[in-house]
């Protein structure tokens, strides 16, 4: 599906490669060249691949063990 304008933002105006501004208006996001760059996305940042959640591994080498077992108990982490 094309991208669509907002009332924010109606030509979809974003920064180019060299920094000039450039209209996406009408654009389509190719679905697998999206789906790689999603799973890099969740793997650079330690989060599962296959479910897009945090990992409780991930979480406690944050130091953030307390919200891991708050989102285990949830069943919010993979």
């Amino acid at each position: 599906m094309p991208l669509k304008a907002d009332f924010h933002n109606r030509e979809c105006l974003v920064p180019g490669k060299e920094g000039e501004i450039i209209s996406k208006k009408g654009a389509v996001v190719d679905r697998e060249q999206f789906e790689r760059m999603k799973d890099e996305y969740y793997q650079l940042r330690g989060w599962d691949v296959e479910s897009g959640l945090q990992t409780k591994a991930t979480l406690e080498e944050l130091i953030l063990g307390d919200i891991a077992e708050e989102l285990e108990a949830k069943r919010f982490l993979s």
